[in-house]
């Protein structure tokens, strides 16, 4: 059938990318390790030298302690040798020498044991100290001065890589450059492709998915003539059943009687002249309500713009009260200022003699509002006590 048909290309396509995962991670794997592997075992090399470095320079310390206490060994039988010839011989320095490296006794303070051990820590403890910081200092001189070495060669190398490591990509872009034209001028011309030297991985993978986009291409072309012809074919066959059912049912017809005939056609026509006047009846239906709805929303809409003008005319007048209010009190503000300016106006003209600076003028105003409110202090109080002593009389 045809659905199993078109289903089939999709199958094998997620099989054939399921086979070829393995392959392509392969390459990637293999193109990442050939580009990042040659800077990578320098980096490697670079920080494995000075491990390598310092196990050196411990062999070297080892080494350099073990002779230098075979060393001290042969010189301390050397120097025990000459003080015991000297003490042999009566010399008093070899006998002062002696007795200073061989200590007392604690338990018995008047017997001397001589003991080459004691000579030997004396001698170490003497030297040790001078030679310890000596042979450190050398030997951390000596590092410092090859980690600097070593760190200066590291850069080189590293600088030297990071060049041909770009070098080689460069080369790489363009020999895939080179590649994907040859082959493009290849398939216009219709010639088989040259044999590239040297290979590249990355050009083989494009090779091989263009190759297969263009064959899965081929194969849905062919898949869709297919499906087309077989569609054709059903379709034709589909007609062909159709007008041999047609036939057979005519066939059939004819085989009734003219009455019967009649009588199954009568019926036919009035159950389609019932169907066209309920389909009449339902359409003058739907027009009327259609019609009422109109009206209705018609209607809404007139009351709608009324309700808004008129509210657009109390806003407006309210608007225009609010206005006559404000203009109103404004009026009644600025009247109610003046009087208060009138009754005050020595005041008033001593505040705005002294805004002006005129200090004499200023001066003269306020001693006047001060008189005239004292006097007219005075004049109350005596008035309240007249009217005080008439009450109480």
């Amino acid at each position: 059938s045809v659905p199993g048909a078109v289903g089939a290309p999709e199958q094998t396509s997620t099989g054939a990318s399921n086979c070829h995962a393995p392959r392509y991670m392969y390459v990637r794997q293999h193109n990442v390790v050939a580009a990042v592997g040659p800077p990578f075992r320098r980096w490697h090399c670079w920080t494995q030298a000075g491990k390598h470095h310092r196990q050196q320079l411990q062999r070297q310390v080892v080494a350099e302690w073990r002779e230098l206490l075979v060393l001290q060994l042969e010189l301390c039988r050397k120097v025990v040798r000459g003080l015991q010839r000297g003490v042999l011989s009566g010399d008093v320095s070899s006998l002062l020498t002696w007795r200073m490296c061989t200590p007392l006794d604690s338990e018995h303070s008047m017997g001397v044991k001589p003991s080459l051990g004691g000579l030997l820590a004396t001698m170490l403890k003497q030297k040790a100290p001078h030679m310890r910081q000596q042979a450190y200092f050398g030997a951390w001189l000596k590092y410092c001065q090859q980690l600097q070495a070593t760190r200066a060669k590291a850069t080189v190398l590293l600088s030297a890589a990071a060049l041909c490591w770009r070098r080689e990509s460069t080369r790489d872009c363009l020999h895939f450059w080179r590649m994907y034209t040859t082959t493009r001028v290849c398939e216009r011309l219709g010639i088989a492709l040259p044999v590239f030297r040297p290979r590249l991985p990355e050009f083989e993978e494009w090779l091989w998915q263009h190759e297969r986009a263009k064959h899965l291409k081929q194969q849905a072309s062919a898949l869709f003539d297919k499906s087309c012809l077989r569609r054709c074919f059903g379709a034709w066959q589909r007609h062909m059943y159709k007008v041999h059912t047609m036939r057979m049912a005519w066939t059939g017809l004819m085989l009734v009687s003219p009455a019967e005939l009649k009588r199954h056609g009568m019926s036919a026509f009035k159950a389609n002249w019932k169907e066209g006047k309920h389909r009449r009846q339902l359409l003058r239906s739907c027009y009327t309500t259609w019609l009422d709805v109109s009206k209705r929303n018609r209607n809404v809409a007139i009351m709608r713009r009324r309700i808004q003008q008129s509210y657009e005319h109390q806003a407006k007048c309210a608007a225009i009260q609010a206005f006559k209010r404000h203009t109103n009190m404004s009026l009644l503000i600025s009247t109610a200022g003046t009087i208060k300016i009138w009754q005050a106006r020595p005041l008033v003209l001593a505040h705005l003699h002294a805004w002006m600076g005129d200090s004499l003028h200023m001066t003269v105003y306020l001693l006047w509002s001060r008189w005239r409110h004292r006097a007219r202090a005075r004049l109350r109080f005596r008035a309240a006590i007249g009217l005080h002593m008439y009450r109480s009389a």
